[in-house]
């Protein structure tokens, strides 16, 4: 069989080939030119059951031709009309591409060849190819159920092109891949502001360098340590890489060449000769750099401030990667210029083309894009470029000339160039999936509600819930020793049932009125006396070990319960009582361990407020009111 293997005249088209063919005789000769690809993209070879290798003259793949399916031809022109027709970009073609090969690779090597030759024979593939899935997930080190369900789904795409009359007859009945999407841990504050301050380092200090053509050396300080950066390709020497990686040449700390004695001194072996070659070198290089404002190592030096940047502008406003790269300048100047608009937009391909809006603010985010602003003109120099952010290098490294769209991973590659050498190497990145996070967590923490924090992050309360909420370690221990301070505070607050002091408030006594003050550093509802909700976290709060006063702390217990169940925006109202539920709890235990005859007390209000419920009049009264205004909170 391997003797049969030919190689193949394959046929190079553009995608919008197939829109202006009626009729084309050989899809099994088909490749794509792909923009970010070399070599030609071999669709065609997908109509062979038995293939080789990529030819390295052709880019095509060496096939048996007498294996060729001929049912297969059909799907091939099914499946690049539909990549035409929904404009898919040419990653994403590849990436598709890639999973339904996937699905018809492990066809042909499993008795299912004929997938796509009827329908009885496609139910029976598809069928197998699950049933092979769900086992590659459940395997020790398996397959992800995200990977299983993109491959499931690609095949299942495939199937409906070829025939989608009997499409739903086909998948009836067969399980679907399902994966659920796990929220990321949230940066820590510390991380976060760590990372700022490099990024915002690097952006401002290389940018206005470049932008003022300062000569070289240029100078960088942190809060940890200074060096100096001189003209070359090789890595940025600081105190986290100097040693092997440095040129002999350069003081990198005072930002000077050495002196020919320190040069020999450094190079014992070395002939006079050689050294001062060396020196001259040097010199010639610098000056050349100075002389030059957009010379090669200037530009490169842009590069890494143009991602900064980026990924500066993405903390204000926490888009997606896919879509900060989508950001126009146009919109940008317009956004600097007008006083009504403060948004950029971007069309969020993952949501059927709906188009979103990140707002920018008036502050310190119009600030540095002003900024950006002033370097990107010195980086075009008059040279002109629809995007917002782009490389400044190509992908050889060299000067770029077209100003292509920066990459969708652009963060990540920043960060490799910062690890190791600007931070530790035990630093984190705070990539855009982990920004948002961060800004959705804030906005939760600063008690706004699920409906309006999804808003601002342009998706579904649903997504928000699941992907995008969740507290930071630190933020937990500080909850857990928020809690622990509630009950000891609780035990304080309590007196016995004969000392009668205090005024009498809805949820017990008050022993100094008008004078709000919390008894706990973070409390979940801060003191006030025209509310009673934040009393429990006052200082002066008091609660008698009597029925009056249990009366009111299980009256009010009940109406919290009430709204923690019905409120419309759950996690709102669960996020706001959920620690006055925790104090009221904490309260009534301490007043229950004071005694037995206590402990009946609570005991006994409790059966009167929750299986009876009869609570105080002014809590009916609250309740009441509520329940006509139709919500809760």
């Amino acid at each position: 069989m391997v003797n049969n293997l030919k190689a193949r005249e394959i046929q190079v088209i553009d995608l919008s080939y197939m829109g202006n063919q009626a009729d084309i005789l050989h899809p099994e000769l088909l490749a794509l030119k792909l923009t970010h690809r070399v070599s030609p993209f071999d669709i065609g070879v997908c109509a062979y059951t038995v293939r080789g290798k990529v030819s390295k003259l052709t880019g095509g793949v060496s096939v048996d031709p007498d294996s060729l399916v001929a049912s297969r031809r059909n799907l091939i022109i099914a499946l690049l009309d539909s990549y035409y027709v929904k404009g898919l970009g040419h990653k994403s073609i590849e990436t598709d591409f890639k999973y339904v090969y996937y699905g018809i690779i492990w066809c042909d090597a499993n008795g299912h060849s004929d997938v796509f030759c009827n329908p009885e024979s496609a139910r029976l593939s598809y069928f197998d190819y699950t049933n092979y899935l769900f086992q590659a997930i459940l395997k020790p080190g398996g397959m992800a159920p995200l990977t299983a369900g993109q491959r499931q789904q690609a095949l299942r795409r495939t199937i409906q092109l070829q025939f989608p009359n009997d499409y739903e007859y086909i998948i009836a009945g067969v399980s679907s891949v399902k994966h659920r999407r796990e929220g990321l841990e949230p940066p820590e504050d510390d991380d976060v502001k760590k990372y700022i301050d490099i990024v915002l380092n690097i952006a401002l200090t290389f940018s206005r360098f470049l932008v003022s053509v300062t000569p070289f050396p240029m100078r960088f300080e942190t809060k940890e340590y200074h060096t100096h950066f001189f003209p070359g390709t090789g890595r940025y020497i600081t105190p986290y890489s100097e040693g092997e990686y440095g040129y002999s040449a350069y003081n990198y700390r005072d930002g000077r060449l050495l002196s020919l004695e320190e040069l020999r001194h450094a190079k014992p072996g070395a002939r006079l000769p050689d050294i001062r070659e060396t020196l001259d070198r040097a010199q010639k290089l610098i000056d050349s750099c100075n002389a030059d404002s957009h010379h090669y190592f200037r530009m490169r030096l842009a590069a890494l401030a143009m991602r900064a940047y980026a990924c500066l502008i993405n903390l204000v406003v926490g888009a997606n990667s896919g879509e900060v790269i989508k950001f126009l300048y146009d919109e940008a100047v317009e956004l600097v210029k007008s006083p009504l608009k403060k948004e950029l937009t971007a069309t969020k391909l993952r949501a059927k083309g709906l188009k979103v809006k990140y707002s920018i603010g008036r502050g310190p985010g119009m600030q540095l894009l002003r900024e950006y602003l002033k370097f990107r003109d010195w980086i075009l120099d008059g040279c002109e470029c629809e995007y917002l952010f782009f490389n400044v290098l190509d992908r050889s490294g060299n000067s770029s000339d077209d100003f292509a769209m920066l990459e969708g991973n652009f963060s990540t590659k920043f960060y490799n160039q910062l690890q190791g050498v600007f931070v530790p190497e035990d630093s984190k990145n705070i990539p855009p999936l982990l920004v948002r996070k961060f800004k959705s967590l804030t906005l939760h923490q600063l008690k706004h509600s699920p409906l309006l924090v999804s808003a601002v992050m342009n998706h579904s309360e649903g997504t928000n819930a699941q992907s995008y909420s969740g507290t930071t370690a630190t933020n937990q221990k500080a909850e857990f020793g928020n809690y622990w301070a509630a009950v000891k505070k609780a035990a304080e607050r309590v007196k016995n049932a004969g000392q009668k002091v205090g005024t009498p408030i809805a949820v017990g006594h008050c022993d100094e009125m008008n004078n709000p003050r919390k008894d706990i550093p973070i409390v979940a509802i801060e003191p006030d006396c025209n509310t009673q909700y934040g009393c429990l976290f006052c200082i002066h709060y008091l609660v008698h070990s009597d029925e009056t006063d249990i009366h009111k702390l299980m009256s009010f217990k009940y109406v919290i319960d009430v709204v923690r169940e019905n409120a419309p925006n759950f996690e709102y109202s669960e996020e706001t009582f959920k620690d006055v539920a925790i104090r009221i709890d904490a309260i009534l235990n301490a007043i229950a361990a004071r005694s037995e005859a206590s402990a009946k007390l609570v005991y006994s209000m409790n059966e009167r407020v929750f299986d009876l419920g009869r609570i105080t009049p002014f809590w009916e009264r609250r309740l009441q009111r509520y329940e006509k205004m139709g919500i809760y909170i």
